[in-house]
Order: C-alpha cells, then structure tokens, then sequence
C-alpha cells in the first residue's frame, strides 16, 4: 500500500488483495487466504486453504477439499464438511452432502434436511428447491422447510420486492409471469415497468434497463438499446445502438460499442521461439502471453503406482507418457523426457508438441511468414489463423515433414491425415503425401476406406451448405461416390450413411456395403454404427439393437443405447450395452439379453470388470458385471479403473483405490495414468483456487 506520493504504508507482504473498501478483505499469502482491514491490519491471519466474503458475521472456508464456516475472529463454527456451500441468507445457508442440498443455521444445526437436487438461497422469506424426481418441477419453501404454494413450475426466480418470475407446466392456462407469495399471478411476463422496477439492477440511484429488441444489421456484435430510469421508474436518458454496458460507480458507467474491424498485429508473434532466455531473466518486460506462461508454477512432475514421486514436480505442463516419453514444458519450449525425467528430445518446440505414436509425433514452428497473413476467411466470417506450424517428428525430434501444415489427425491404417490452406489430406507414416490435400472434411481410414466431401458445413455465420460425402481407399481412389449429406466409418462391412437431414425427403438412409449398397435401412440420426457387431437401428423414433444380418436381438423398448465416453460415443465394453429404460440405466449384453435391470441414475462403461453407477441422490459406487456393488463409500468423484487402479474422492480425501476398495495413497494433484506412472500435479506450489466451489446466487 502506498500514499498519494509513492510512500510505502505496508511494503509487499501478499500475493494477492482482492480490494480495500470493506471491513474484512480477502488476501492471499504463501496460498492461504485471511483477512485485513482497510489499512491492512490482519483481522483473520492467512491460514486457510480457501476462504470467502463475510455474510452475516459468517465466512465459508475450505480444508481438504471440503467447506465449512468461521466468524469474524477466525474460530471454527461449524467443521468443513460440506461438498458445496453458500452465503448465509436471512439467518441459514444451502449447503451440500452426499445426500443432496439441505439448510443449516449459524450454530452448523441442520434445519432443512438434505433432500434436494438443487436450491437457492432464501430470499424474502422463501428458498427455490428441486428434489431429485424432475417430475416434481421447482417450488418455494419457507424457512420451516414447508411449502409456500402448492403449484409447482418448469422454471422460476427468487422472489424480489415481493415478486418471482415462473413458469408453470401447463400452458393452457396463463403460465408465464410474476407471481406474488401466495401464488397469484400479478403481472404478465411482458410488464416492462414491473421488469424495470423490481428486476434492473440498482446502482447509485439508477437502474438500467435493457430493450428486447436488437439491431439486425450486426450478426457478430449485435448491439441493443437501455433505459436509464431511477428508482421511480422516470426515465433519465437513453442509449442506443450499444453492445454492452455496466453499473454506475462514483457517477459513471463504463459502456461499450460494437468492434467490427480487426487490426493487424504490430509485432508477429514469430518471437514466441527467440530470446527465451530474456524473458526467464526478466519475465516482467515479456508480453502478457509469456508473462501469464512464465507465471504459472513449475509444479508438473510423476507418481509411480505406490505413489511414490518418481520424477520431481518441475515442469509448467506436462501430459501422459507414450511409447516410453511424455512431451513437457520447462520455460518457454516443449520437449521430451523419458521415465528417468531426463530429456529424450531437448525443449524445442515453442508451442508444444504431440505424444508419439507409431513412433511419430508432431512439433510446431514459428516464423514471420505465418504472422504476415493471419487471417483467413471461412464459415461465413474472418478467422484467426495460427502464428505457427505444425511438421511430423522422429522420436530423435528431428522433423521428417517440412512444418507447414495447420493440423494433423491421430494416424489410422497407416494414414494420417493432415489439413493444409484449409484442404485435408492423407500421408503414409514417412511423411509422404499419399492423397493431395483437396477435401473440406475427412474422417480415419476403418476397413480399408475412408469418408471424404468437398463441402461440409463447420458452423459459423455461412448458411448450410450441403456435404457431398463419399468413400476413398487407401490410395485415394475413389470407391463410393459422393452422394450422402453424412457418413461414418466402415465397422463390421457397413457404414451408417445418409442421404437428407432426418428423413425430411424420403431418400434412403441406413446401413451401406462397400460397394456402396444400401443393406440396412434406419433413421440414421438416432442409430449408430457397428462395434462389435452390434448396431442400434432406429425406425421412426424406436431404436432396437441388432447384428450384421439386420435380424434384431432386443424390442424396442430402450430409450437408449450407449452412453459417451472420452467425449465421443461408445456402444459396447466388456461384452455389455448400457441402456436405459424410463429414468433408469442398466446393461444388457451383444446377444440382446438383460444381464442387470434398469435401477441406477447414470452409469459407465466397464473397465477391468467394473462399472462407475449413480444413485438417486447423487453419490457413486462400483458395480460388477452381475449388477451387485463391490465399492461404495459414497464416493463424489470415481473414475473408471485402468490396470487395477482408479481415483476416488468422498468426505475422507481423495484417493487412488485398488479392485478391493484398499486406499494406496493420497491422490490429490493425479490427473491420468499411462505406462506405469501418474501424471501428478503438485497443489502445494499452485496459487489458490479462489473458492471454485462456493456457489453464488
């Protein structure tokens, strides 16, 4: 803190001060938060791990990755032992266990039970909760846990000046609008000056109040009109034609106008790769990009599987090793370190590089000639391109492709595709170019053969435009014509194929042979495609799964077939089919069989024999391929298990666990596992959270 001349009042003492306009403001010293006055002098030392603003005399912190609250003087009321809290509000506070949402007063006295899916915090005397049946909708509790009204809506707000906005389910009657505390509408959902009196947000005298309507000549920025009003409602002055605009402090208001033209960069950003050793030295005079790289903690390193630390935590990043070396970054650069933690390949590569496979990988480049032209027009608008390159690389890290190219694909068949002035390609595993780079989209070779078109809609501002998608084989060849709007990839012969957006022109859609005959017919956008030789096919709205002759193994009877998995869907694992029948999830196998009956909220696919299920209110257990629970410790967090072990978190910690349930070690910082070692993140070096799981209203 210093005066108006520059003198010190308190020299540098934390890493962090959020303000200085309250009674108690947070700071962070050495990653643990307390509190200071307006002039700095400690209040609460800096001892906790997570800590918040003060409500009502109360402030939530977090230990161990669990919350509770202190007072004014830093004692403990009530242990941290909650997953998720908030603010205290007229006299109780929401939190969370495994149980679900439930209110405890300032004495940690539990006075609403946990028994909802979500809530908020009271207001004017009543909470909005939602129990774990959807059916139930949303409705207002008082602060005996009763019911204020007995209807039930689809959506509502808290109540504000003595009104809440819902939305009932039935829309034969009026079922939009504002309601007063007994449940009676009082004003419809268009009562602008109901909105501008009692929703605006109230700053200095003056609320804002923001028109429906927008400008139709500005897709990318549209700007609309406000009304400033004071808190009678008479109008003070207008603003027109303005993207955004922010509360009054201190007589002003920031606002802002649409940008709609781009300006070249004055410096290219080919510097990313020069002068690394200046910026370590002096990391304060780098540009913001490298200050924000340099100020990330070193804090990267390994565990073997008895957690034992095998590589030191001194990387910036780091990922999972792959084929015996994992690509980190040390400073500036990339590079490659083997299961030892010394350097395969020396950092080199200024914008990180790829994990191996196959014995390649790929490693970027910067130069001016990719700054001088940085931009590119597509989808209908102008995009940034990337400042760098990408190149194929050996595993001596020596690049066996020029770098050039913007983007490559995992290698499938011995084909890798690549994407180059914005046209995709295949090379061979050399570097070699097997198929000119000449197609919008494409998709990994399967059985042979891969899916190409020359247009293909990527979103963006442009209309549709209709894909042309087709088949080429390793060679380039093209074996299918391009005919289908949509294609995916051979499994099993077959390639699930349409011809029209679903079945909207009657042309044929389903399942097609190689040489492009139509086999199987479905409506494509419910079904999926082969794995395992299985397939769901789908019939106006009911889906069935079925084998590679069409002959239907199941009725039609599921919802649902396959769940995602790694961001992408899957069918089949382990010989068993998630599907889901109502509200509830259970398994059948690839002969169509029920194994275990629809009972659990969610579920996973199986790994070494196990399966991650939900339950009604929320925690998780571990099931066997017989439907019976092998773990369960009310676990928050369970991962699937991978090579006998997985990772897991509840009120006692977080821990990686083996098949028996056994805890074998702490597993805070463990991101993933690969080749025998845990990627590990050391939490004791990182800048604190600042309280990502205090939920606000």
């Amino acid at each position: 803190m210093i005066d108006t001349h520059g003198n010190w009042l308190v020299k540098p003492t934390y890493d962090y001060v959020n303000a200085l306009d309250k009674d108690y403001n947070l700071v962070t010293k050495g990653g643990k938060r307390g509190f200071v006055d307006k002039s700095m002098k400690v209040i609460v030392a800096p001892i906790f791990d997570e800590l918040n603003e003060m409500s009502e005399d109360l402030a939530a912190f977090g230990e161990k990755g669990k919350l509770g609250f202190i007072d004014k003087y830093g004692k403990v009321i009530i242990p941290a032992k909650y997953k998720s809290v908030a603010p205290f509000r007229e006299g109780v506070a929401r939190v969370l266990n495994a149980d679900g949402w439930g209110f405890i007063d300032q004495s940690g006295k539990t006075v609403i039970s946990h028994q909802y899916k979500d809530a908020s915090s009271f207001s004017e005397g009543a909470a909005l909760v939602r129990t774990f049946d959807d059916a139930d909708g949303q409705f207002f509790i008082k602060h005996d846990g009763s019911k204020l009204v007995k209807n039930k809506y689809a959506y509502a707000r808290s109540f504000k000046n003595g009104k809440a906005r819902v939305e009932l389910f039935d829309r034969t009657q009026l079922y939009k609008g504002y309601i007063d505390k007994s449940g009676i509408f009082t004003a419809n959902d268009k009562d602008d000056e109901y909105a501008q009196s009692n929703q605006a947000e109230v700053s200095e005298g003056l609320c804002i109040v923001k028109s429906e309507e927008q400008s139709k000549d500005i897709e990318v920025m549209p700007t609309k009109s406000y009304t400033i009003k004071d808190t009678f409602g008479r109008e003070r002055f207008k603003l027109s034609k303005i993207y955004s605009i922010r509360e009054f402090h201190d007589g002003v208001a920031i606002f802002s106008s649409p940008v709609l033209t781009w300006k070249k960069p004055i410096k290219p950003h080919s510097d990313r790769a020069k002068e690394p050793s200046e910026s370590l030295s002096n990391p304060y005079a780098a540009p913001p990009w490298k200050r924000h790289i340099l100020s990330q903690p070193a804090n990267w390193g390994y565990k073997d599987s008895s957690g034992n630390v095998v590589i030191p935590p001194k990387f910036r990043q780091a990922s999972t090793f792959s084929e015996g070396i994992a690509e980190v970054e040390e400073g500036l650069l990339a590079g490659y370190i083997d299961k030892t933690g010394r350097y395969a390949i020396k950092p080199c590569f200024p914008i990180g590089a790829s994990t191996f496979d196959n014995g390649i990988a790929y490693g970027t480049k910067c130069s001016k000639e990719f700054s001088a032209k940085p931009f590119q027009r597509g989808s209908g608008c102008v995009q940034n391109t990337c400042y760098f390159r990408l190149g194929l690389i050996n595993r001596s890290g020596k690049f066996i492709t020029e770098p050039r190219y913007e983007q490559f694909r995992p290698i499938s068949e011995g084909r890798l595709a690549f994407r180059l002035d914005g046209k995709w390609g295949f090379m061979d595993s050399s570097g070699k170019v097997v198929i000119e780079p000449k197609y919008a989209a494409v998709k990994p070779f399967s059985e042979g053969l891969a899916a190409v078109t020359g247009n293909a809609w990527d979103g963006g501002l442009s209309p549709i435009i209709p894909s042309a998608w087709g088949f080429v084989d390793r060679d380039g060849k093209l074996v299918i014509p391009h005919q289908y709007r949509s294609a995916g990839s051979f499994n099993n012969g077959l390639a699930l194929v349409s011809e029209n957006c679903h079945n909207i022109s009657g042309k044929p859609e389903g399942f097609i042979d190689k040489a492009g005959k139509l086999q199987i017919s479905s409506d494509q956008y419910l079904s999926s495609g082969f794995e395992g030789g299985v397939a769901v096919r789908c019939q106006n709205k009911k889906r069935w799964l079925i084998d590679t002759s069409a002959k239907p193994l199941t009725d039609d009877l599921y919802d649902q077939l396959g769940v995602e998995e790694d961001k992408a869907y899957r069918l089949v694992s382990e010989g068993l089919i998630p599907v889901r029948k109502g509200s509830f999830w259970g398994f059948i196998d690839t002969a169509g069989n029920c194994v275990i009956p629809p009972q659990f909220n969610e579920v996973g696919h199986f790994h070494d024999g196990l399966a991650v299920v939900k339950f009604k209110h929320g925690h998780l257990a571990y099931i066997d391929q017989l439907g019976q629970i092998q773990l369960d410790e009310n676990y928050d967090v369970a991962t699937r298990f991978h090579d006998g072990a997985a990772i897991i978190a509840n009120d006692q910690g977080t821990y990686v666990i083996d098949k028996s349930g056994k805890h074998l070690f702490d597993a805070t910082g463990i991101k993933s596992y690969s080749e025998g070692l845990f990627l590990w993140q050391d939490k004791s070096k990182e800048p604190i959270n600042y309280f990502y799981n205090y939920q606000y209203d």
